[in-house]
């Protein structure tokens, strides 16, 4: 689906109020189920505290907003939705025990940390138990790698630096790049990896090289690296996540550089802005722009939907698409098991859902290939600048 800001056509809105309404007929689907007595319950092994909650607050949002429109036409089948919630606090290492206390909370559907080192563990712990997991991590590794249960509505890191690459090189004319990774998440790898396959592909060059983790030590380090060699690129790819993304695109405007900075959809949103105060020539890929009135069609519509504002689209349409997702699966399978749902899912085919059309397969169980927007940021608010289908998309993206 093209987004644009332009007014939406026939068709679309009809798209919307369906995409809206689900939940509205559920007890006209499957003559006859399987499902227990008692409520659809979901699972979600997330970060209520300490950092990974900037990202999976909005996973939780999602959630809430579209059980609440599914409750209010009936839930699915007869059954209510319930939302079931565990903290891992942002640890790599809690993601089991909190993937299994959501399991004993009846969970049997999981969506965990939307990234493969935060999430994969649980995703890992509801394939042992035979639950589909669902989430939006850049590492292609989030998908069949853990297991045949886990499907992804991420289009790929890959992907997504694909489309940078794409942007910087035929849209702001940029030869030379250089390419400053956060080693503390796999999705930042797989960021960069795509950028730097894409614009090398492309024609561009890799000037240089930069790493940084956790610490303000190696943040600063990063940001001195960078100006040294500012002389030999045009266009600065930064494979990072606020806040501690946001405190190196600071030292680097801080520090005088001008130049364009590529960001990660972990950019994308309204949530991190006032730690810079030069936002110019910095572009972030993004699923939807959160910015009221940025976006169209189902992605609009979808946002419309929560109570409160939000902040990261990726994490909130995740959710919110994982939810709608799962209502088509159990009310035409008549079934809440994976073996069911599964396949099911894998004959998706530009599936209309609010973070866009989906296709999964046997083989591929994330979006690769789909269309991303750029977006820009003004008066500290993210708005749309372009919608990019990658001309090139790098080996392994689909895990």
């Amino acid at each position: 689906m093209r987004l644009k800001k332009i007014s939406i056509a026939a068709s679309s809105v009809l798209m919307v109020t369906s995409l809206i309404a689900v939940g509205v007929s559920q007890s006209s689907g499957a003559a006859s189920t399987s499902i227990p007595k008692g409520p659809i319950v979901i699972g979600l092994p997330i970060g209520l505290t300490s950092f990974i909650n900037f990202y999976d607050s909005q996973v939780l949002l999602g959630a809430q907003t579209e059980a609440a429109l599914l409750n209010a036409k009936g839930g699915i089948l007869g059954h209510k939705v319930k939302i079931v919630t565990a903290d891992t606090a942002s640890s790599i290492p809690q993601g089991g025990p909190a993937a299994q206390q959501v399991i004993a909370k009846g969970a049997k559907f999981i969506l965990p940390t939307v990234d493969y080192n935060f999430g994969g563990v649980a995703a890992g712990v509801a394939q042992q138990h035979n639950l589909i997991t669902i989430s939006a991590a850049d590492d292609p590794r989030m998908g069949k790698s853990i297991g045949n249960n886990v499907f992804n509505f991420d289009t790929s890191g890959g992907n997504a630096g694909s489309v940078l690459a794409q942007y910087a090189y035929d849209t702001l004319k940029a030869t030379k790049a250089y390419v400053i990774e956060d080693t503390t998440l796999a999705a930042m790898s797989a960021n960069c990896k795509g950028f730097t396959s894409a614009f090398t592909t492309l024609g561009g060059t890799i000037a240089g090289n930069g790493t940084y983790d956790g610490t303000t030590a190696a943040q600063t380090a990063a940001v001195s690296a960078a100006q040294a060699a500012s002389s030999s690129y045009n266009v600065i790819m930064l494979c990072g996540y606020p806040p501690s993304g946001a405190s190196v695109l600071k030292g680097i405007r801080d520090d005088g550089i001008k130049t364009p900075v590529m960001l990660t959809d972990a950019f994308d949103g309204n949530f991190w802005e006032s730690g810079v105060s030069d936002l110019s020539n910095s572009y972030a890929v993004s699923y939807g722009v959160a910015t009221r009135g940025q976006s169209a069609g189902s992605i609009a519509a979808a946002l419309k939907q929560a109570k409160r504002p939000v902040q990261l689209s990726l994490g909130y349409l995740e959710a919110y698409s994982a939810l709608q997702a799962i209502a088509e699966a159990v009310t035409a399978t008549g079934s809440i098991s994976a073996n069911k749902i599964r396949p099911y899912f894998e004959k998706f085919k530009n599936h209309a859902l609010a973070i866009g059309p989906t296709t999964w397969t046997k083989n591929c169980h994330s979006r690769v290939g789909n269309p991303m927007i750029i977006a820009d940021f003004a008066n500290g608010t993210e708005r749309y600048v372009a919608t990019i289908k990658p001309k090139h998309i790098p080996a392994g993206s689909c895990g």
